[in-house]
C-alpha cells in the first residue's frame, strides 16, 4: 500500500516542534504500509521573494518532503491569496512527482484538515483517490483563543467540506470529535489516539532527593494555564513545600516576571524549548509531570510521563478521563483552582510512592506505543482502501 500524507503541521527549520506528533503518527504505520510519502509546505519570511526550496529526505521506507516558500512582493489580502495559491501548487508538483516515480497512491492521509485538506479535495477530484482527515487542533473548542467559529464563516465552510467529502475522520480523542459534531459538522469518526516512543520514554533509575522534583511541558499559552501553576507552587511554597519545577517550552516574558514577583526564582526554572531527546531525561526523574490546562485535545506529554512510569497531575477535563484513572496513572485537580492545586501538591507528597511506576509505564506502552497505534492506523487503511466503511 502507497499512502500519501500532507501535513497542515510538522516539524519544520522555522519551528522544530510543530506537528512532532504527527511525525510520530507516521513513524507507527510507516513499517506495516510499502511506502509513506510526507509532504509539509511551509511559509519561510527568511527566504528572498517567491523563492521556493525543496529539501526530500529519505528514511527506511519514509519519503519526507519539506517545501519551503517565500513571500510575495505583494501585501495584505493579495499576498494571502497568492500565498495559498503557491500553497496548493507546490503541493500538487510533489504529488505529481511522487506518482512519476512510485505510482499513483492507494491513500491520501491528511493531518490537521486546513489547510493540506484543500489539496486532498483536489487530489480526490483529479485522481478519484480517497483521503482521511487526522484531527488534533484545540480551535474546534468553542472556549479556545483561537477557534474556527471566529475565523469567519468562508474558514469555516472550507472545513465542513474538506471534513464532509473524507472519507474518514480520526480524531485523538472522542472529545474532540464531540466538539466537531456539536458546533461544526455531524459527521462520523473514529478515535486514533496519539502515539508515545518508548524508545525515548521509559522508566530510568531514579535519583533520591528530598525535594519534589515536577516537570510541565508546553506552549506556555493561555491554553496551558502555566500561570496557575506557579501561583499554586507559591501557595505551597509558603506552607513549607519543597521543590523542584522545570518548565519546558517557549520563554515567556509575564511568567518570568510573576516566578520573580511570587519569590520562586531558587524554585522554578525556564529550560526553554527542547527535542524530545533532551526532554525525556528530565521527564524520567520527575516525581511528577503537571498539566493543567483550561482545554485538551489529548496531551501528549501526559502519556510519555506516564511511559516513564512518571504520575501526572492534571485539570480535570473530560479528555484527561479518557487514559488517565484517578490514583492509578495520575490525579485530577478542579479547574483553574490555584488553591486545590497546592492542597493537591501537598497530598501527592506523601503518598507519591503508593503508584506503581513500572505498572504505569508497561499500561502506556500497550496503549499508546508505536506498534499499538501502527496496528490501529494499518487497519484503517485497509478499510478505507478496501470500501469495507
Amino acid at each position: 500500500m502507497n499512502v500519501v500524507w500532507l501535513a497542515s503541521w510538522f516539524p519544520n527549520r522555522t519551528n522544530i516542534t510543530n506537528g512532532d506528533f504527527i511525525e510520530r503518527h507516521a513513524k507507527s504505520v510507516a513499517p506495516l504500509v510499502e511506502s509513506l510519502s510526507i509532504i509539509a509546505v511551509i511559509k519561510d519570511d527568511q527566504l528572498p521573494f517567491n523563492a521556493v526550496e525543496i529539501q526530500e529526505q529519505k528514511l527506511a521506507n519514509i519519503t519526507t518532503y519539506i517545501v519551503y516558500y517565500g513571500l510575495s512582493k505583494w501585501g495584505g489580502a493579495l499576498e494571502r491569496i497568492l500565498s495559498l495559491r503557491k500553497y496548493v501548487s507546490l503541493h500538487k508538483k510533489i504529488v505529481d512527482k511522487i506518482i512519476s516515480e512510485t505510482g499513483r497512491p492507494d491513500l491520501v492521509h491528511v493531518n490537521v484538515a486546513m489547510k493540506a485538506g484543500l489539496v486532498a479535495r483536489k487530489i480526490k477530484q483529479q485522481y478519484n483517490i480517497p483521503y482521511i482527515v487526522t484531527e488534533h487542533w484545540t480551535a474546534y473548542y468553542k472556549q479556545a483563543r483561537p477557534n474556527v467559529f471566529e475565523m469567519g464563516n468562508y474558514f469555516c465552510r472550507l472545513t465542513r467540506a474538506i471534513l464532509k467529502e473524507a472519507a474518514l475522520l480520526l480524531t485523538v480523542s472522542d472529545e474532540l470529535g464531540k466538539a466537531i459534531n456539536d458546533g461544526l459538522i455531524n459527521v462520523h469518526y473514529q478515535v486514533l489516539p496519539n502515539v508515545v516512543d518508548t524508545a525515548v520514554f521509559y522508566p530510568a533509575q531514579k535519583n533520591d532527593e528530598e525535594v519534589l522534583k515536577l516537570v510541565h511541558v508546553s506552549s506556555m499559552e493561555y491554553q496551558k494555564n502555566v500561570e496557575a501553576i506557579i501561583v499554586a507552587l507559591s501557595m505551597w511554597k509558603q506552607q513549607g513545600g519543597k521543590f523542584v519545577m522545570q518548565l519546558y517550552g517557549p520563554l515567556k516574558q509575564h511568567l518570568l516576571q510573576l516566578v520573580t514577583s511570587q519569590g520562586l526564582e531558587n524554585d522554578v526554572f525556564f529550560k526553554g524549548e527542547v527535542l524530545q531527546q533532551e526532554l525525556a531525561p528530565a521527564v524520567q526523574q520527575a516525581d511528577a509531570l503537571i498539566l493543567y490546562s483550561r482545554y485538551e485535545t489529548f496531551g501528549c506529554v501526559l502519556i510519555e510521563a506516564n511511559a516513564c512510569g512518571v504520575p501526572v497531575i492534571v485539570s480535570n477535563l473530560p479528555v484527561f478521563h479518557e487514559f488517565i484513572t484517578e490514583r492509578l496513572n495520575g490525579i485530577f485537580v478542579e479547574d483553574d483552582n490555584p488553591e486545590k492545586l497546592a492542597a493537591a501538591l501537598i497530598e501527592f507528597t506523601n503518598t507519591k510512592n503508593s503508584f506503581d511506576k513500572a505498572a504505569i509505564a508497561k499500561s502506556t506502552k500497550e496503549r499508546f506505543g508505536f506498534d499499538t497505534v501502527g496496528r490501529q492506523l494499518k487497519n484503517i487503511y485497509s478499510t478505507v482502501v478496501n470500501n469495507k466503511l
